[in-house]
């Protein structure tokens, strides 16, 4: 459990900051129900999720890629926004009425923050729904995961003006957009408390940003399932519980 001290002093950090800047990661999808690339259930007809979320993986087999981020779009068409979600945009929606400044950044790209009622999320690794259609191409209908893959003519895999589309998000052994991380670093610079939930803080840009904070001085509150390499610097570390049981004990909303 976490000491009651230190929720007290994080609670008064939220009351007083001017401008708080949180990102989220997969942990915070994973209590909707959404598989984590690295955590247990996230192999995919035995593939590994990380080998299949690259320019390499697309480039050999576009027709499996594409398969994949279909099967991850039903996943999260299915799923819903939990706690967590819903108290990221009550945090936004008190600091915001108050006339302070609110950042909200994701590494997840299943828009539930979104669904849950937040605004202009900086959506660091893109998003599965750029396109809406599910499927989003008729070929993709009715895959059996189960199955063995077979592979769908790249004729049939969704084009645009004659050329191949690939899943509009950010894969590893990329860089992220030029726009997006010069919004995420605008909040780096200017936030007065940061808070980090549910990632693993080993995927950079990302993972640099608390240390880019704590460099300024300003408290890093890490709320996670398992202790990270941030735990060690972290100004606060809440790990052990899931962030939906953590998160309203930094604050509750009436």
């Amino acid at each position: 459990m976490p000491s009651r001290a230190a929720l007290s002093e994080v609670r008064s950090l939220i009351q007083q900051s001017q401008h708080i800047a949180v990102i989220t990661g997969a942990g915070v999808s994973a209590e909707s129900g959404i598989p984590t690339f690295r955590g247990k259930g996230g192999l995919w007809r035995h593939h590994d999720p990380t080998r299949l979320a690259t320019a390499e993986a697309f480039e050999s087999d576009p027709s499996l890629v594409w398969e994949f981020y279909e099967y991850r779009r039903q996943v999260v068409a299915a799923a819903k926004p939990n706690i967590c979600h819903r108290w990221c945009a009550q945090l936004q929606e008190m600091k915001e009425s108050d006339e302070k400044k609110f950042t909200l950044m994701t590494q997840n790209v299943d828009r539930l923050h979104q669904a849950a009622g937040s605004r202009s999320v900086i959506e660091l690794h893109g998003s599965l729904w750029l396109d809406r259609n599910v499927p989003i191409t008729p070929a993709l209908a009715n895959v059996d995961p189960t199955k063995p893959h077979v592979p769908i003519p790249i004729e049939e895999l969704p084009h645009k003006d004659g050329k191949l589309l690939r899943p509009a998000v950010v894969w590893f052994g990329e860089g992220l957009d030029g726009d997006t991380l010069a919004l995420a670093d605008r909040a780096i610079r200017s936030c007065d408390l940061f808070l980090v939930v549910g990632t693993s803080s080993v995927v950079y840009p990302a993972a640099g940003f608390a240390e880019a904070v704590l460099r300024r001085n300003v408290p890093v509150v890490e709320v996670n399932l398992e202790r990270t390499p941030l735990s060690e610097i972290a100004t606060y570390t809440f790990t052990g519980s899931p962030a939906s049981q953590v998160l309203p004990q930094l604050y509750q909303f009436y």
